[in-house]
């Protein structure tokens, strides 16, 4: 099953890495740094 969430208004301040592969990305969305990560692919 495929889960999508997206967030408007986010600024990406990095991506998250694992050795050479992309895990997630860090952003600040309202004035909060989040994280999310992935199990699968990073868009």
């Amino acid at each position: 099953m495929l889960h999508l969430t997206t967030t408007t208004g986010a600024l990406v301040t990095r991506l998250l890495f694992e050795g050479t592969r992309t895990v997630g990305v860090e952003y600040i969305h309202k004035g909060t740094l989040h994280q999310a990560k992935v199990n699968r692919e990073v868009i």
